[in-house]
């Protein structure tokens, strides 16, 4: 799962390369640049979930074996992403509930 979210991974970025290296006629636009797009997304959720299945068979694995650092800082780890994620969400929530009342 490692090598199959590294491939994609690094596929979409290929991909969103070539859209933004396109020339900007209209039939690019109208036909090209809207199925670069759907595929580039497509390879970069398939990279996001082989990435976070990777990440969990390793946590997995930690927790099997009994490591007891290494397993807190992992948890650390996978927690790490939940943290920014809310960090970036919260304004939008704010403006969203607090703002429209």
């Amino acid at each position: 799962m490692d090598v199959a979210g590294l491939a994609s991974s690094l596929t979409s970025v290929v991909i969103f390369l070539s859209i933004l290296t396109s020339s900007l006629e209209y039939q690019d636009f109208l036909n090209k640049v809207h199925r670069k797009l759907s595929l580039g997304f497509i390879f970069l959720f398939f990279s996001v979930t082989s990435t976070m299945l990777t990440f969990t068979a390793t946590i997995l694995l930690l927790v099997h074996l009994q490591k007891k650092w290494t397993a807190t800082l992992t948890y650390a780890a996978a927690f790490l992403p939940i943290c920014v994620f809310a960090l970036f969400q919260f304004p939008l929530y704010y403006r969203f509930f607090i703002e429209a009342v």
